[in-house]
């Protein structure tokens, strides 16, 4: 081959190479989209809501709020949520109308408010119904108001999630979305919807995920292991780490998650 055809075919790779560089992302995103569960969606609407500005990053405590009895805006965790609704649908009317019917009554709560300086607003008019909705689910998930009956396997599997970890890389009650880079979609799935489904087949391959950080299917298959030993954040083996009782609660509060029993339960 002359000197010229073997530079402009040397050329010719070069560009393929670079575009292909460039369009992996783009290839990526469209073959395999994020999922983001209605939670999930709920925190990207509190984002765009300005919520955190407030409630702190998250919903995790929020800023000083000078003229009040409580030093800050309460945050959503740890039971705070509770002590200002006691109902789903007064988180609804909090969001919808800056406080619940309840509360809007209460003269000693309408003082209150009066000398605060950062007030609830009203995002009624502002928010789609199902904006709404998505955005009461993530109070609810970041409040743990997602958790199961009290006594039963579920409700001491969710205890296990929380002491062991679980939801700093799957999100507030197994929601998703944490960012992995190297992974096969940029994040960790959490216990909900279609991820989950492709990655855990079956009860067996559930308990291989808790116990080795990995299962069988795809360690052994190449493709997906260039993925499991690329990724930054790798799934820990719990083996030797929780008691087997522990591993069966912490299994049946996963699958309680993935078939959606949050959506009967009643917030405790």
């Amino acid at each position: 081959m002359k000197p010229r055809k073997i530079a402009t075919a040397a050329l010719v790779l070069l560009v393929l190479a670079e575009s292909a560089y460039i369009l992996v992302p783009y290839v990526k995103e469209r073959a395999l989209p994020a999922e983001a569960s209605e939670a999930l969606q709920g925190k990207r609407i509190a984002e765009r809501a300005g919520c955190f500005g407030c409630h702190g990053e998250g919903g995790h405590g929020g800023v000083p709020n000078l003229g009040t009895a409580d030093p800050r805006v309460p945050g959503f965790r740890g039971g705070v949520v509770m002590m200002y609704a006691e109902s789903d649908q007064e988180i609804r009317e909090w969001i919808l109308d800056g406080a619940p019917v309840r509360l809007a009554a209460d003269p000693d709560f309408v003082a209150s408010r009066k000398s605060a300086t950062l007030r609830m607003p009203a995002f009624r008019g502002k928010l789609t119904d199902g904006e709404i909705e998505r955005l009461v689910l993530y109070v609810r998930a970041t409040a743990a108001l997602l958790a199961p009956p009290a006594g039963t396997p579920e409700a001491r599997g969710y205890d296990v999630a929380y002491e062991s970890g679980c939801f700093g890389c799957h999100g507030e009650g197994g929601m998703g979305g944490v960012g992995n880079l190297g992974s096969l979609k940029g994040y960790i799935p959490g216990f909900w919807g279609q991820d989950y489904r492709e990655l855990v087949a079956s009860e067996a391959e559930l308990k291989e995920w808790i116990e080795n950080g990995v299962i069988a299917r795809l360690a052994n298959d190449p493709v997906a292991r260039t993925f499991v030993q690329g990724q930054v954040i790798a799934m820990p083996a719990f083996k030797g780490k929780l008691a087997p009782e522990k591993v069966a609660d912490l299994m049946a509060y996963v699958t309680w998650v993935n078939r959606n029993g949050w959506r009967t339960s009643a917030p405790r």
